[in-house]
């Protein structure tokens, strides 16, 4: 296993990365990571620890969120209506969608008038806010411009019913930025060495020919202690691929170099994400 370490005396406390190579010979095998480098490297300028969930606006719409609070409370719609918490005038209307919707489609507009007139309370139902969601159903089965003049002639409209909806876990990524400034020809040589490997870690390999690419390498990132304080406050990378690596090789304000043209000063951003999400057990 290849090991390289900048600085080259180690500080209280420092950052080990550990690189190990994703194999899973056939299916039917649970997958091995297999040890292949090991980096260590000052801490960082910032230790985020960032998490983020995956939400969605929904619109339920009239009949979604009377639906959904039929089966939150284990009731049906009709047993609703006969405790009075939905109207006649809608389950009216509810019925009334199936006929209005086949009345436009076989230009019907005797029929249409009819299902609407079943379907639309009238002014006096109206001042009861209860009433009004009867209209809701039937608006939403007509085309966009007969909605538009019985919204008018109303004075109402449909409310949507907007709800979130919950839709996973976010991957969890960390970006962490070193500044690195070599005090000599030797240290120099390390840190170059340590962005070849970085290089060759985060990037796949050829197979048979390449005519497929092997998995980039698995990295593992945590804070550890020379004096063995435990560190457990600080976030841990669990196995993750490395997505992003910068490299600038002017860190300083002012270019300087070594006698050999090499920077005695960079920086490097790089950003990592966990191939798995995180849940409750996790904590």
């Amino acid at each position: 296993m290849q090991v390289l370490s900048f600085p080259s005396s180690v500080p209280e406390i420092y950052t080990v990365l550990r690189f190990s190579q994703y194999t899973r010979k056939n299916p039917h095998e649970i997958p091995t990571e297999l040890n292949t480098a090991m980096l260590r490297l000052p801490l960082p300028y910032d230790i985020v620890d960032e998490y983020g969930m995956t939400v969605n606006a929904d619109n339920l719409g009239t009949t979604g969120f009377l639906v959904d609070g039929a089966i939150s409370s284990g009731r049906s719609l009709s047993q609703m209506f006969e405790s009075g918490e939905i109207s006649e005038s809608f389950m009216r209307a509810l019925s009334s969608v199936g006929t209005i919707s086949r009345s436009i489609l076989e230009r019907d507009f005797n029929g249409l008038v009819s299902a609407a007139g079943a379907a639309i309370p009238s002014a006096a139902q109206l001042q009861s806010a209860g009433e009004i969601a009867a209209a809701s159903p039937f608006l939403g089965a007509l085309a966009p411009q007969l909605q538009d003049a019985i919204r008018s002639q109303l004075g109402i409209v449909r409310n949507p019913q907007t709800t979130l909806m919950f839709e996973g876990v976010n991957l969890k990524s960390f970006t962490f930025q070193w500044k690195v400034a070599p005090r000599n020809l030797a240290e120099s040589n390390d840190i170059h060495a340590i962005f070849r490997l970085l290089k060759q870690r985060m990037h796949p390999a050829k197979k048979y020919s390449g005519y497929v690419l092997d998995y980039p390498d698995i990295v593992q990132l945590s804070f550890k202690s020379k004096s063995s304080v435990d560190l457990g406050r600080l976030p841990v990378v669990r196995s993750a691929f490395i997505t992003g690596l910068q490299i600038d090789h002017m860190g300083s304000q002012t270019p300087a170099f070594f006698k050999n043209y090499d920077p005695v000063s960079m920086q490097f951003p790089m950003t990592l994400q966990e191939i798995r999400v995180r849940t409750r057990e996790d904590f």
